[in-house]
């Protein structure tokens, strides 16, 4: 009962008081006195400090992903020329945490590689190419959590056919028609991954509309045997 108690109690430290404000204005603040600023939450049964300095936490895409606060029990214990230092401060947590998320992406796609390539082995040993293709896409979008659609290159033509799919019900809709091929140039990223053969990371906004959550894509070729044509995964 403990820990949810202070589980609740740090949850409305987020969503009002000083915090929620250091979030929505994305800048730093000096609380000299918190019985006497309205960005305070009063006395909630918990020790409430009576001076504050804060600096918000940045991600990698520069959005506020949370906060760092020193708190006295004394009032006018911080003031203005503070704030570089927690600024500063703030900055280093911010590097520290973005590094960790990337190691932790890197050993994810790490481990999908390897798991991937474990499956297209023993996949490629019974299966026809449309088998083995609907196959990967699942063993994809199974490694990653992600929805998955595999485009077959054909260099002569300069088209990509999307041939398989794993997509939620939904979304089904905002993805290309199976087995019917477009130009390359309608998707120069698809076209660049297959030509470099190269793996592509990108974040954008949902279904590329203007205000749409992030989301992140991962497209990467797939060379199906030496001096063959490659063909593209994209993943959104």
């Amino acid at each position: 009962m403990r820990d949810d108690a202070q589980r609740a109690f740090a949850d409305s430290l987020a969503s009002q008081g000083i915090v929620r404000w250091t979030i929505d204005q994305q800048r730093p603040a000096v609380v000299r006195d918190t019985a006497a600023d309205p960005r305070t939450l009063p006395d909630a049964g918990h020790a409430q400090p009576r001076s504050v300095i804060i600096a918000p936490l940045r991600a990698h895409t520069g959005d506020v992903s949370g906060v760092v606060a020193y708190t006295h029990c004394e009032p006018n214990a911080f003031n203005d020329d503070q704030i570089p230092l927690v600024e500063s401060i703030s900055a280093q947590v911010s590097v520290a945490l973005n590094n960790a998320r990337l190691y932790q992406q890197l050993e994810q796609q790490r481990f999908g590689a390897s798991a991937l390539a474990q499956a297209t082995q023993a996949m490629s040993r019974s299966l026809s190419d449309e088998e083995l293709y609907h196959a990967l896409a699942d063993q994809l979008a199974s490694i990653f959590k992600a929805e998955c659609v595999i485009h077959l290159w054909n260099e002569g033509e300069g088209t990509l056919t999307p041939t398989s799919l794993v997509a939620q019900p939904g979304n089904r809709a905002a993805w290309p028609t199976l087995n019917q091929p477009f130009p390359t140039d309608e998707r120069p990223d698809l076209l660049n991954v297959v030509e470099s053969r190269s793996l592509r990371i990108a974040t954008q906004s949902a279904r590329g509309k203007p205000g749409g959550e992030p989301r992140e894509s991962m497209r990467l070729p797939l060379i199906c045997a030496p001096r063959s044509t490659p063909s593209s995964v994209s993943r959104a």
